[in-house]
């Protein structure tokens, strides 16, 4: 693999471009999720105090997504790197 070509970061990029634009894809992602949680949280908190489940149920959704990002990040990352 290496063998024409001097072991330097940008060959690095170069050959494995692909694998590391989905790795640091998911980590924004993941980093997104994590940031919104407070505000969800405020509008959840918001919701029950008047009776509306509905903001309960999208922190349900984000904190679900957030969990299938974070392995599928943690389980390409182990196989890639």
């Amino acid at each position: 693999m290496f063998q024409d070509r001097p072991l330097t970061l940008r060959t690095l990029l170069r050959l494995f471009w692909f694998k590391i634009t989905v790795t640091w894809a998911l980590t924004l992602l993941e980093t997104g999720l994590w940031v919104i949680l407070p505000l969800l949280l405020g509008f959840t908190i918001d919701g029950l105090l008047i009776g509306d489940f509905g903001p309960l149920w999208q922190m349900v959704g984000v904190l679900v997504g957030l969990v299938l990002v974070a392995v599928v990040r943690q389980l390409i990352d182990t196989r890639i790197f």
